[in-house]
């Protein structure tokens, strides 16, 4: 990154740093988001009690097969803005559904489509609500109306080369060569390359060229007797990739990234389109979003070579059979010497495309925003994004979270690897929202609960995220067959048996959100990836956001959430950052980011002027943490024997000088926990949380603003409660506040003597917001000290009613309380379950609590008639204080259910079996014991 590259960051930076502090607006004076108290003599307390919709979860607003009319774009923004909903992206997406309702399809861009498009953002904008709209439909964006030259060129190798033995003369058809490479399907084919290359290599020895040897499509090699040899096949396809899911008008190939001319022709007839109808892009939206460019294959543009040429100092052709794959996936045998110095191209081929990449279709897309004066909000990751740097580059980075399941992994983590690379990019950078596309479903669908859309929403947030996206909500018009119409993802659905509760998780994420758009995130480590040796050796990442591929090392996505389970915060930065950066006492500072630690992951290739930063760091009174390996090689291929000497020299010099602070550690082995925690205390590393223990479900994030300093913690199990010690390092005399998201309440939390001594008590599921201030008085925090020796224990039998979604009612008695998924009557059941119950309780029993017990479902209680409250995760425990004493009692419980194991019972809708067939039946109900509970 050169100084005028540094130079629009940091402009950007001062302009996005007080973003939501302020009403957010255009030159058009449209009010985006807007907290009329902020001003107060506590602004930060006012916007928690009061988020704008700025802070509060948008939906992707699915348009299916853009099947849209007015009435129905009115209906649901009512819905929408019912459950707490704060915006809409418009996302044109393709028809899945089973019936159309004879419903018209209007082409994207089509004045009856813009027409829809003038109607929502209206309606939006009268209810207060925020509008979003995506570039084209599916993902990447192209359309049928793209020439060939604005189409994407893809080159594929024949991976399983041709063996050539000598001497001997051999020919081959052209026709037999293109049919020999594998490659997209559709889209015009041409040869790019045939190379001869020997099949042993000592040192790299270029293949020959033999492109241009063919006579009438006859192409005769002369194979050498001296050396095996194999024939390398390079394929460009140009216009094989189509858009996924495109909806009509704008599916088909997809655009060439990679072309600017291509780029901004498509942007500006968007924009063109879009103003013929509407009073300005500025007025109209927020910001226009470009989904993650998931570009398949190696994407390619006429120019590379000479790009390649002018930018690296040589010549890529001779390599370019070589770094397209891994040379694992080859059939060639390579020693040493040979091997490093593909392997440099490699890195030298991808950085290259990374630069094309940004200057050519995100820089592009960036100045096409500011041009029509709309903020950009772009997943920057994928081929051809840095994973890190692209996010710094757009007003809104996004990442992404799924529900964890879907990932496989035992710790059911729902961020995904790309999420820490966003969220810091975006903390360099100054920017103020993290965008995230939220709670990505693709498998369970019907089965997810609101407690696990929490958990995942809180592991989002401890990532970095602070503004949600929901995955997504389906443009279905309120006729249509029971489950409507589905892409994919959560059923976000007023259909939904617990959509009316909704609103309870919209409100909390809400506040969340309002906190961590406006306060500054605090980290103390800064966290460097093996990026050039990972690219190096495999190229990059088709999509990073999932960890698919090579993982290098195996723990490269997970060390952050050990740093911070052990109560500091970090941040990722690569090479540039490093270079760029200020020393100054012992702190690595870049723009308002500064830390004292500096981890590398075993990082074995550095580029010499990073090194310089990292001594220069050590010799200031810096830390640096080796792991496994210290850099001992530099990147790229051109002049890498010195360049090699030069980073070899530095980082000998730090280790021998700066042993006490500047170490080679052990890497971990199979856990991160425990291992962090050895490091912390080996380099002396003073968190701002020092937990007594750290736990694998409790994790933190910290902010500041102002006087005060904020912490989030969250407890991920939903079985387990977790009690842990905490000595806050940092707060001083301040005084210990819990801000609650649920309510907008705050209170005065308990401690004992030392302020900055705090029992965290989490219950399962649960999260706590606790902020330092120098504020002493308000109300302290309610305590419920329970009895459990006394408690009294509900027995059966229990009258119950059964309400389901289709309308029919049903009632039973049970002499016991089951899940429900085992009785036959029932376990396709969804919707409300009522358990009612008649209690005499004697003067002597008075009773304070209840407790419901193990709780599958989102529970309410009544006792006469009058509503005690709602739990919609973790422990179902209502406080009943004036409710439970000497006269008859009528108890009544409702457990709201999924919808799940209903679709499933389905077996004529095809919908519902898509999603749930595979699936077993889900837990329901209410299943006890349910305990009455003193004081």
């Amino acid at each position: 990154m050169n100084v005028s590259r540094r130079n629009f960051i940091k402009t950007i930076s001062s302009s996005t740093l007080g973003l939501l502090s302020y009403p957010l607006v255009n030159k058009n004076n449209v009010v985006f988001a807007v907290d009329k108290k902020f001003n107060t003599s506590d602004s930060l307390y006012e916007l928690f009690r009061n988020p704008s919709n700025a802070s509060k979860p948008f939906v992707r607003w699915w348009w299916n097969g853009n099947l849209i009319e007015k009435k129905e774009i009115i209906r649901q923004l009512d819905v929408l803005k019912e459950a707490g909903i704060g915006g809409v992206e418009i996302n044109p997406i393709m028809f899945r559904g089973e019936d159309d309702l004879g419903i018209k399809a209007l082409p994207w861009l089509s004045d009856e489509w813009l027409g829809m498009v003038d109607i929502a953002i209206k309606e939006t904008n009268k209810r207060g609500m925020i509008c979003d709209i995506i570039v084209g439909s599916g993902w990447p964006f192209g359309g049928e109306f793209l020439g060939k030259k604005e189409q994407t060129q893809i080159l594929s190798l024949n991976v399983t080369d041709y063996k050539l033995d000598g001497p001997a003369i051999i020919k081959f058809h052209k026709q037999e060569l293109l049919d020999r490479v594998r490659t997209p399907k559709g889209g015009y084919k041409e040869l790019y390359s045939v190379q001869m290359a020997p099949s042993y290599m000592k040192r790299f020895e270029g293949g020959i060229e033999l492109i241009n040897q063919f006579e009438d499509d006859i192409l005769t090699i002369k194979v050498p007797y001296y050396i095996d040899q194999d024939l390398y096949v390079i394929v460009k396809v140009t216009g094989g990739q189509m858009v996924t899911n495109g909806a009509p008008g704008a599916s088909g190939p997809v655009l060439n990234h990679f072309s600017e001319p291509a780029v901004r022709k498509y942007l500006n007839r968007m924009s063109d389109k879009l103003t013929s109808k509407l009073n300005g892009l500025e007025s109209s939206f927020r910001a226009i979003f470009c989904d993650s460019l998931e570009l398949s294959g190696e994407t390619w543009c006429d120019d590379f070579i000479e790009e390649f040429q002018q930018r690296r100092g040589y010549s890529l052709k001779p390599y370019l059979p070589f770094v397209l794959s891994p040379v694992s996936q080859l059939d060639i045998k390579m020693e040493k010497e040979a091997l490093e110095e593909v392997n440099r191209a490699r890195y030298d081929y991808v950085i290259t495309k990374q630069e094309l990449f940004t200057e050519r279709f995100l820089n592009t897309f960036q100045e096409w925003c500011q041009d029509n004066d709309v903020k950009s909000r772009v997943q920057a990751y994928g081929k051809g994004y840095h994973p890190l740097e692209s996010s710094m580059l757009v007003d809104i980075p996004e990442c992404e979270t799924w529900l964890g399941d879907h990932i496989g992994r035992e710790d059911h983590q729902g961020f995904t690897s790309i999420n820490k690379f966003v969220a810091s990019g975006a903390y360099l950078a100054g920017k103020k929202i993290i965008s995230c596309e939220e709670i990505t479903d693709i498998s369970h669908v019907f089965f997810e609960t609101l407690e696990e859309i929490k958990i995942i929403g809180d592991q989002s947030n401890v990532s970095g995220v602070n503004h949600s996206i929901l995955h997504g909500y389906n443009y279905s018009p309120a006729e249509t067959q029971f489950p409507g119409w589905i892409q994919f993802g959560t059923y976000f659905s007023e259909r939904n048996a617990w959509w009316p509760f909704l609103k309870y998780w919209t409100a909390y994420k809400a506040r969340i959100s309002a906190i961590f758009q406006t306060a500054e995130s605090r980290a103390n480590i800064a966290v460097m990836h093996p990026l050039a040796d990972k690219w190096s050796k495999y190229g990059q990442e088709f999509q990073p956001a999932f960890g698919w591929g090579e993982r290098y090392p195996w723990y490269e996505y997970d060390l952050w959430y050990a740093i911070h389970q052990n109560g500091n915060s970090c941040d990722y930065i690569s090479e540039k950052i490093l270079i760029q950066s200020d020393i100054q006492n012992g702190y690595l500072k870049y723009n308002n980011r500064s830390y004292n630690i500096i981890m590398l992951m075993e990082v074995t290739s550095i580029h010499p002027d990073a090194a310089v930063v990292l001594e220069k760091f050590a010799e200031s009174g810096g830390k640096i943490v080796f792991i496994g390996v210290a850099p001992s090689r530099s990147v790229g291929l051109k002049d890498y024997r010195e360049n090699n000497n030069k980073v070899e020299n530095i980082i000998g010099r730090i280790i021998n000088k700066f042993s006490d602070k500047c170490k080679i550690v052990t890497p971990p082995e199979k856990e991160l926990l425990n291992w962090f925690q050895g490091i912390q205390n080996e380099f002396k590393i003073i968190p701002p949380v020092k937990f007594s223990y750290p736990d694998f479900d409790v994790s933190q994030i910290q902010y500041v603003y102002k006087n005060k300093e904020i912490y989030f913690f969250i407890n991920s199990n939903k079985e387990k409660r977790h009690t842990v010690q905490a000595e806050f390092t940092t707060t001083g005399n301040k005084i210990p506040w819990l801000w609650d998201p649920e309510t907008g309440k705050k209170y005065l939390y308990p401690y004992d003597k030392q302020k900055n001594k705090l029992n965290i008590d989490l219950m399962p599921a649960e999260s706590k917001l606790i902020i330092f201030d120098d504020e002493t008085k308000g109300k302290p925090m309610p305590r419920k000290d329970v009895n459990y020796s006394s408690a009294f224990i509900l027995n059966g039998p229990w009258d119950v009613e059964f309400d389901h979604i289709d309308g029919s009612i049903r009632t039973t008695t049970l002499t016991e309380l089951i899940d429900l998924k085992d009785h036959s009557d029932f376990k396709t059941f969804a919707g409300n379950i009522i358990y009612k119950k008649t209690l005499n309780l004697k003067s002597e029993n008075s009773f304070s609590f209840i407790d419901l017990g193990k709780v599958y479902g989102i529970s309410q209680v009544f006792i006469n008639n009058n509503k005690v409250g709602v739990k919609w995760y973790g422990e179902h425990f209502y406080d009943c204080q004036g409710w439970l004493h000497n006269k008859n009692i009528t108890l009544k419980i409702i457990i709201t259910t999924i919808v799940g194991n209903y679709c499933k019972s389905l077996k004529e809708n095809l919908t519902c079996q898509k999603w749930t067939k595979n699936k077993p039946f889900a837990s329901m109900g209410l299943v006890g014991p349910v305990k009455l509970l003193k004081l």
